[in-house]
């Protein structure tokens, strides 16, 4: 079993290290500050920052992310299929199976939280996208 904090370094670690078990994307604590709607708040913050089609990704993984463990806790697998229309269906749902479902895997190593700060003042440091609001 991980924890909230640990899964999320997992992911994050997979996300920017593809292939090498054991490197991570959520930023800081928003699962402590949205525990429930952790995508919501991640897509909010960073949503003047990203392309739309991260955005998107962000907003919704956690419904692509129950393809891979629904079943078990008796949530339809495919509810994700709601989206099948959406121009980022398949690059979410690749992004949920090469990152986020291997950081629910107790054993996955995680980079420590310091790695990804450079990264994270990188997207922050850019000018805000007039376009959002």
């Amino acid at each position: 079993h991980r924890s909230r904090r640990t899964a999320g370094l997992g992911g994050t670690t997979a996300a920017c290290w593809p292939g090498q078990r054991g490197r991570s994307r959520h930023i800081g604590r928003c699962r402590a500050l949205g525990p429930l709607n952790h995508c919501e708040v991640i897509a909010s913050i960073l949503k003047p920052f990203v392309s739309e089609a991260n955005y998107w990704t962000l907003e919704h993984h956690p419904l692509f992310q129950t393809y891979f463990y629904g079943g078990q806790v008796g949530i339809d697998l495919n509810g994700r299929d709601v989206y099948r229309d959406s121009p980022y269906f398949e690059r979410t749902a690749e992004f949920c199976g090469l990152y986020d479902e291997v950081s629910f895997d107790p054993d996955y190593p995680n980079e420590p939280r310091a790695t990804f700060e450079p990264m994270v003042r990188r997207v922050l440091a850019k000018p805000p996208s007039s376009s959002t609001s």
